[in-house]
């Protein structure tokens, strides 16, 4: 039998408006945190804030017009999004 195991989250980010969170993806670097929102919002949150207070994200924007499903990193730095109006954005 395998023995249980838990994680314990000890961040919080604010998601203010936006209705859910479909999808979190870290940067290639650890030092940024994209979250994706069903609204079609991205927001890039600082992973090292947070804690027992809300963080409140370091830029978010519009990126779709429906939920944003998934996002990957390219050659660093450029991210792409997907979304549920059938789209790829970078």
């Amino acid at each position: 039998m395998r023995a249980a195991t838990s994680l314990a989250l000890s961040r919080a980010f604010v998601v203010g408006e936006h209705k859910a969170v479909f999808n979190v993806e870290f940067s290639p670097d650890g030092k940024v945190l994209v979250a994706l929102y069903e609204d079609g919002a991205v927001a890039f949150l600082d992973p090292l804030s947070g804690g027992h207070h809300a963080s409140r994200p370091l830029v978010e924007f519009k990126a779709h017009n429906d939920a944003v499903n998934v996002c990957c990193f390219m050659s660093g730095n450029i991210l792409l999004t997907g979304g549920d109006d059938q789209l790829i954005k970078s």
